[in-house]
């Protein structure tokens, strides 16, 4: 169920955020996902003996999808984000390691997968993060200001704050200087 989670979450943060980044994680963990099921149709390997699950086994679609979620949110938060204190984001990256790390294990746990189509899952997983993530700086990070003149992103407000030092301390600050603003204009409006 934690992919299913995690896609509801791709697209609530893509609804209530715009972030063209997150769009292109969720571009490649599309890309991710249909990769793995071009090689379970070419592989062909079944699911453990016992196993009452239908389709194919190799590689694991949860370890895939959980290894390259991991490993781009753990690039992408050394990379583009900053944060006062490390604390947080050593403990972010930990929980989704955990998080990944015990999804993958259940699959075998569960038997749905054998050991080996869990770790190829997980290697094919972490390397098209790796891949798509230095595509994304190779080819979209230098090019984000055109992007964001297209006309579909201006449509959809979608923009890039990665150049943004603290995003977080960045809206904190920024809806507290227009609440501070509203707040004034009404007590003036209620003064006159």
């Amino acid at each position: 169920l934690t992919p299913i989670f995690l896609m509801v979450s791709y697209f609530t943060l893509l609804a209530s955020k715009r972030q063209l980044y997150l769009l292109f994680m969720l571009i490649g963990q599309l890309l991710n996902e249909l990769v793995n099921n071009v090689l379970k149709n070419t592989i062909k390997e079944p699911r453990p003996v016992g196993c009452s699950h239908k389709g194919y086994g190799m590689p694991s679609s949860h370890a895939q999808f959980m290894a390259y979620f991991a490993v781009f949110a753990m690039l992408w938060s050394v990379r583009r984000i900053e944060l006062r204190h490390s604390f947080w984001k050593v403990f972010y990256n930990a929980a989704i390691l955990i998080l990944s790390a015990l999804v993958i294990y259940s699959r075998v746990a569960l038997n749905y997968h054998t050991h080996n189509q869990i770790a190829v899952g997980t290697a094919l997983g972490a390397c098209f993060a790796v891949f798509w993530h230095v595509f994304l700086a190779t080819i979209y990070e230098p090019n984000v200001r055109y992007l964001e003149q297209m006309g579909i992103c201006k449509f959809l407000y979608l923009r890039d704050s990665g150049e943004i030092p603290n995003l977080l301390q960045y809206e904190y600050m920024t809806a507290m200087a227009l609440k501070d603003d509203t707040y004034a204009r009404n007590d003036k409006a209620k003064s006159m």
